[in-house]
């Protein structure tokens, strides 16, 4: 079975990054505090919002088969994602 959820997580690795490097000085913040790195880093308000907006995005897609106000907010919703 396929897990959405790790496929969700290429959508949003680059912000994750962008987010370690803005607060901790690298993209990729070492093993040794990688759990509280993460839990900082989640909390951080953009990337918190880009995560909420990939969720309803996500959501949304799931319904059923989506109209175009659907798909004009779907697409409202990832651009969050673009670099």
């Amino acid at each position: 079975m396929y897990d959405a959820g790790s496929g969700c997580w290429y959508l949003v690795e680059s912000l994750f990054q962008e987010t370690s490097e803005r607060l901790f000085g690298t993209p990729d913040p070492g093993s040794e505090t990688q759990e509280t790195d993460e839990a900082v880093a989640l909390n951080d308000p953009a990337l918190a919002l880009a995560l909420t907006d990939l969720f309803h995005a996500i959501k949304s897609l799931a319904v059923g088969e989506p109209n175009d106000v659907a798909l004009a907010r779907l697409q409202s919703l990832l651009s969050v994602l673009l670099p």
